[in-house]
């Protein structure tokens, strides 16, 4: 009588095992699409921060250059005197020229 079932019963074990092989393939896939996805955000990130550090380094700075001639000593006097340096100084005089902030140095002035 076992006999009659063998045939059965080595079907039945070999699915069971070529289940179990399918759900520990399913399983370690699962498992490098994880990594895979946090990887790909890393480098994502990654790519970001050197845009990010790029830009910063690219920034253009405005720059004024003024001829002063005799009137530097007078100048570095009067800067002095309100402790900035001649460019700071230079600045906070076209700041309020112009009505902005002299603290921010990304200030726009409201001109028309």
């Amino acid at each position: 009588m076992f006999q009659a079932f063998l045939p059965y019963l080595g079907a039945v074990l070999t699915t069971v095992i070529g289940l179990g092989m399918w759900q520990y393939q399913l399983i370690t896939k699962r498992r490098y699409e994880v990594v895979e996805h946090a990887l790909t955000i890393a480098g994502e990130a990654a790519q970001a921060l050197h845009y990010i550090r790029q830009a910063e380094a690219m920034r253009v700075r405005e720059r004024l250059y003024v001829e002063l001639g005799g009137m530097r000593p007078d100048w570095n006097r009067w800067c002095m005197r309100r402790g900035v340096t001649t460019g700071e100084g230079v600045r906070q005089l076209i700041a309020a020229a112009l009505g902005a902030d002299a603290e921010d140095t990304r200030a726009e002035a409201k001109v028309q």
